[in-house]
């Protein structure tokens, strides 16, 4: 619940709206990143090679949420979750720009964190709009 509440807190902070409609709600993967101690940069330069990855092959990019105080985390990232297509999408960009995509790219990830947790969530939406939804059910 602690996750939920920073999560929510850094919206409103950074100004991050909620769409007027639910039927444009999708899942996203919310994840918080410890850095290991001098891994920031490196970490940051991880984050750059994704979201260039991203941009290149047409998908959506990571949001980026850089940690300013309260809970024990140095960045959060909000990025939608990749259809098929996507997916296929960004193997073909990687080759293309030698990008790793490869399961050893978890373990270049590990070498400059402590900690992550993720989670999937849907939304953004309205607490009216949710409501909406599954009282249709």
């Amino acid at each position: 619940m602690k996750r939920i509440s920073i999560l929510l807190a850094a919206m409103a902070a950074f100004g991050l709206s909620v769409p007027a409609a639910a039927e444009g709600a999708s899942h996203r993967i919310i994840i918080w990143y410890k850095a290991a101690p001098g891994h920031q940069l490196d970490l940051l330069k991880w984050l750059a090679e994704q979201d260039r990855l991203a941009e290149a092959a047409g998908t959506p990019r990571l949001q980026l949420y850089v940690h300013s105080s309260g809970s024990d985390w140095d960045y959060l990232v909000i990025q939608d979750e990749t259809t098929r297509e996507q997916e296929a999408a960004l193997e073909a960009t990687a080759r293309r720009l030698s990008i790793n995509r490869s399961p050893s790219v978890a373990i270049e990830l590990r070498r400059h964190i402590i900690s992550h947790e993720d989670m999937r969530a849907w939304g953004p939406m309205t607490p009216a709009e949710y409501l909406k939804r599954v009282s249709e059910r």
